[in-house]
């Protein structure tokens, strides 16, 4: 409780030119003067430090302020218990009666923490949101380890099954406020809150976010400021880092290599810029909020925006909820929706099936957590079949889906120590076979944080949920020292008394388990989110497996935006036998749209500059017609929205290549808008439209000395067009192409394997500090690859300059190990290879 007081002046009549140091000196010299002029009264307080005794008497709310759906809640819970154990089909295990001890544990510590109705909350907006086609993540967190939460369908994670840690969520010595993460496609996120925000007993507000300038930005936009070049303080931004302390920090070498850049920088660095709204938290409260914290308006936000941050909130006990976006989440359910199959479920996915596995092991693009290089070797390392033989030597019961869970684990940085070991299956001895066994299914390594839980449990004699409060302290390395002595005290117990361990041995045991544990807590994975999150990749693994031209269709719609990732998916898919090709009239949509006649995926329309969805699923319809010329389809078209504009950049983009190359199409479209319309053409303009006498004289109905009446527009275009045809055998140049695709579509896709596989054309071009050696992309005119590359010999440059899009023949690119300055300013290099440009020629195709 926080208390405060407000002090009453008099009139207005008496001088005071005083000033004090406390409350009680203050009401003293009140005393005295009795009444104060309201200039030199307020003179008086700003010479003070007691502004915080001015304010009246308030008590802050700290109560949990879970929203009430229902009269009887707990009622409303059991009903709806019955119902998930009945529909989970509990009721049928053998092991039913497990499942009813939890259940019961877990509602008396509900109960008692007060939390029944954020169960039902969470339950509500779910619920609908399922029935509305909507699809989540299996689970995220710590929640993972409630039977309850799955009964209710708020995640789908049997605890029980995959032996998950309830007390990491909730027990009854933990005091905050129950909190549950869910993870949501982006794009079905707006239709969460929007349920939230007009749900019906439900107060709902967005969360205040603080928008500040970033180091790596201060030090770009500074830098420019002070004439540097984009590639210096790209590279200074780049060696930027998050320390311990989770704040960004540079290397000392760069501050004194730059000490004017980082004088301003620090300056600026953190510094409040704007505000917004968090993109995933929002409050949701049992009354309305506007008079207890205060909400504000955004233009760019329709919802109520707290005044107060997110850790007051939290600190005062409202409910938060983070409505996360997860694009994995989109890809798993809109690839079952396209191979009409039901959304995948852990309950309905076979985890020990080779295929997948075997596939795994070979590539992990689109795996969720495994997509990096980093991680996606690790796990294709510890799959290896001679590592998996000597876990089986081992451990013969493990499973694979546990091997994922670890490698989860194991990439984040708390595995740094056993991280190579576990990827060898080399197994770690503890000291003690008890401590071994506990640690088998891990390989002997402290993986997960609620192995720190179990520890304190079995070895130590604390409850379950006292043993989260310790595993917590470790965690924030708070109090550490004053849960130790305890720790010891019952670790010497229970190795006595049930493994006949001596206290000496013991100490000795002890010290160094608990140093692993100090060590790794800041930064251990926990099971409940690992499990889940491996249920989310193998899942991905699965679909890629046996419905792949879904799932690369699904992918390529979601990662449209991202260049790089498409870029790698593109590269796979080609690998794995389909092809994705450009925009085509009868094959392409709005979105990336497969073909399974041809195993081909084609690009979409609507992502095409100034094109969109509505002209995508017209020209979709139109292609079920039988056109035999172009002439026809641009007649059908003239009656859909698709405008002048839309039309060139289509044909540009060899949309309707079906018809014939891009420059017939242009000429062939040219004289269509010229003459669809024209009902009567003047003879002295024949030769300015460029048509012969003949032509006219065959389709006019009427002629006169002057005119052609009454002509058949669309007979005449279509003898044009043949006649164009003939002049017009060549689609547009090859450096024209890539530019109009550029512009048009943000990339190029060119590749023709009739061109010698030598010549590459200059895609980027970026002048650094020596302009005589620029760095560049360069796409293989042949095959399509494209190389980051750059010029390391000046000399060679200026005798054979050239810029973006000049076409280049190159025999070979020198490679050379990179260089980065080390602490002493010294440039060593690395073990990254790099692509240096320094034979070539420019030719003009």
């Amino acid at each position: 409780m926080q208390i405060g007081k407000r002090v009453n002046f008099g009139n207005d009549e008496n001088n005071w030119d005083m000033s004090f140091k406390t409350y009680d000196e203050l009401v003293e010299a009140y005393k005295i003067q009795n009444a104060l002029p309201e200039e030199v009264y307020l003179q008086a307080i700003e010479n003070t430090n007691i502004m915080s005794d001015m304010v009246e008497e308030f008590r802050l709310d700290y109560s949990k302020k879970y929203p009430k759906l229902y009269d009887d809640s707990e009622g409303v819970l059991l009903k709806k218990i019955v119902e998930g154990v009945k529909n989970r089909g509990i009721n049928k295990f053998p092991n039913y009666k497990d499942y009813i001890q939890r259940i019961n544990y877990e509602l008396q510590t509900y109960k008692h923490n007060e939390a029944i109705d954020f169960l039902l909350l969470e339950e509500d907006y779910k619920s609908y949101l399922k029935k509305q086609g909507v699809n989540f993540g299996y689970s995220r967190g710590s929640v993972s380890g409630s039977v309850i939460a799955y009964l209710l369908g708020i995640t789908e994670i049997d605890s029980i099954k995959y032996n998950l840690n309830f007390e990491r969520f909730m027990n009854t010595e933990r005091i905050t406020l129950a909190d549950i993460d869910t993870d949501w496609f982006n794009e079905d996120r707006g239709m969460v809150r929007d349920y939230l925000f007009k749900r019906d007993g439900l107060y709902c507000c967005d969360i205040i976010t603080f928008n500040t300038i970033k180091m790596k930005g201060a030090i770009k936009d500074i830098g420019r400021a002070l004439g540097m070049s984009l590639n210096e303080t790209q590279e200074i931004s780049n060696a930027v880092f998050l320390n311990d302390n989770k704040k960004f920090e540079i290397d000392e070498l760069y501050r004194k290599r730059y000490p004017k850049l980082f004088k301003y920088v620090d300056l600026v660095s953190g510094t409040i810029v704007s505000v917004g709204s968090h993109p995933a938290g929002l409050v949701v409260s049992p009354y309305p909020i506007e008079g207890k914290f205060g909400t504000f308006r955004s233009k760019t936000n329709k919802n109520p925006i707290s005044q107060i941050n997110m850790k007051e909130i939290d600190s005062l006990n409202y409910v938060k909820l983070d409505v996360l976006g997860l694009d994995c989440v989109g890809l798993i359910y809109k690839t079952c929706k396209l191979a009409k199959i039901d959304f995948l479920l852990p309950e309905n996915m076979d985890f020990t099936d080779m295929n997948v596995w075997e596939d795994l092991a070979k590539d992990t693009t689109l795996i969720f957590q495994f997509e990096s290089d980093f991680a996606g070797n690790y796990l294709k390392d510890i799959l290896k079949p001679e590592v998996i033989e000597k876990i089986r030597e081992k451990n013969p019961d493990f499973s694979y889906i546990d091997l994922m869970s670890m490698a989860n684990g194991a990439i984040r940085p708390a595995g740094a120590s056993y991280r190579d070991s576990l990827a060898k299956g080399l197994y770690r001895d503890n000291g003690h076979y008890a401590l071994n066994e506990f640690l088998a299914p891990t390989l002997g390594y402290l993986v997960y944080q609620e192995q720190v839980i179990e520890f304190l449990h079995i070895f130590c004699g604390y409850s379950m949920g006292q043993a989260d409060v310790i595993r917590r302290g470790f965690a924030k390395k708070t109090g550490t020292e004053k849960y130790i002595p305890d720790i010891k005290k019952g670790f010497f117990k229970t190795m006595k008394e049930n493994y006949g361990v001596k206290e000496n041995e013991s100490e000795e045991l002890i010290v160094n388990f608990l140093k692993v544990i100090e060590d790794a807590s800041s930064y251990l994975f926990s099971k409940n989110h690992s499990d889940p999150y491996s249920f989310l990749g193998f899942a991905c693994g699965y679909l890629r497996h046996y419905y792949p031209l879904e799932t690369f269709t699904a992918a390529l719609n979601i990662y449209k935006s991202d260049a790089d990732k498409m870029k790698n998916i593109k590269n796979y898919i080609n690998q794995k036998g389909c092809y994705v090709n450009g925009i085509r009239f009868g094959y392409s949509k709005a979105e990336f749209y497969m073909d399974k006649k041809t195993n081909s995926i084609y690009q979409g329309i609507e992502s095409i500059k100034y094109c969109n969805g509505q002209i995508a699923e017209e020209l979709f319809e139109l292609a079920k017609n039988n056109y035999s010329s172009f002439i026809e389809l641009l007649d059908d078209m003239s009656k859909t929205s698709l405008d002048e504009r839309q039309t060139r950049i289509l044909i540009g983009l060899n949309y309707f290549s079906d018809f014939g190359n891009n420059v017939y199409l242009e000429e062939v479209y040219n004289k269509y808008i010229q003459l669809r319309n024209a009902k009567i053409i003047s003879k002295s303009k024949l030769e300015k439209i460029g048509i012969s006498e003949y032509y006219l004289e065959k389709y006019s109905k009427k002629i006169t000395p002057k005119q052609y009446r009454d002509i058949d527009n669309l007979s005449l275009l279509k003898e044009l067009s043949i006649t164009l045809e003939k002049v017009c055998p060549k689609p547009m140049p090859v450096v024209k192409q890539i530019k109009f695709e550029i512009e048009n579509l943000g990339y190029t896709d060119y590749s023709n394997s009739e061109i010698n596989n030598m010549y590459y054309i200059v895609i980027d071009f970026v002048i650094g500090n020596n302009p005589t050696t620029p760095r560049l992309i360069i796409r293989n005119l042949n095959n399509g690859q494209e190389i980051k590359t750059r010029i390391k010999r000046g000399k060679k440059f200026r005798d054979n300059p050239f810029d973006q899009f000049s076409v280049l023949s190159i025999k070979e690119l020198d490679k050379e190990f990179k260089k980065r300055p080390d602490a002493e300013g010294k440039w060593i290099a690395t073990d990254e290879v790099e692509e240096i440009l320094n034979d070539y020629e420019v030719i003009k195709l």
